[in-house]
């Protein structure tokens, strides 16, 4: 096998699971539960 053939295993062995590892990251961070003092309460003066 050439060597390049070596370096796209080790690339493939290397980036697989680390972007299964970055989209689970990604994942978990989009659907995690905002605290409730992430959002500021509603001011009544202003009407919104």
């Amino acid at each position: 096998m050439p060597w390049w053939g070596w370096a796209l295993i080790v690339w493939a062995a290397v980036a697989v699971p680390l972007a299964w590892l970055v989209d689970g990251a990604i994942h978990e961070a989009m659907h995690r539960e905002r605290p409730p003092e992430a959002d500021p309460p509603d001011d009544p003066s202003t009407g919104a």
